[in-house]
This record gives structure tokens, sequence and C-alpha cells, in this order.
């Protein structure tokens, strides 16, 4: 699952918050962005974030992670 995390992080141009995380993947046909699924996502990406790989941004009052090289 982190793997997971981590990919669609890299891949997207701009910054993301961890429901649109989330969203990305699972989409709403498969049961969607339930809060139990945040949760967990939020969780990753803040190991993510202890160990370096990615960065978090303050965003219009929302915290967004992005990759690390493009922060």
């Amino acid at each position: 699952m982190t793997e997971r995390v981590l990919h669609v992080v890299q891949a997207s141009a701009v910054p993301l918050t961890a429901r649109e995380v989330t969203e990305q993947i699972y989409p709403a046909d498969g049961g969607g962005a339930t809060p139990a699924r945040v949760k967990n996502v939020r969780r990753i990406l803040e190991d993510l974030a202890l160990d370096g790989l990615i960065a978090r941004i303050e965003q219009n009052g929302r915290e967004r992670v992005a990759w690390q090289s493009a922060a």
C-alpha cells in the first residue's frame, strides 16, 4: 500500500491532499475514499514525510503533500 501511495504522489504534477490521494487509489466505483481509507492513507503519508520522501505543504489552509523533488 505504501508503494501505491508513493506512486500517486510521484505521478502528480500538483500537491495533493490525503483525500485526493485516496480517491486516486480507490475509485468511486470501488467504494471510494471512505473516512477509514483516508485515515490509513494519511498515516502512510505522515510516515513518508518523516522519511523525507515527500514534502508537506500548507496551501489555502489545507495540508497537501508533494514528491520531494518537486517541493
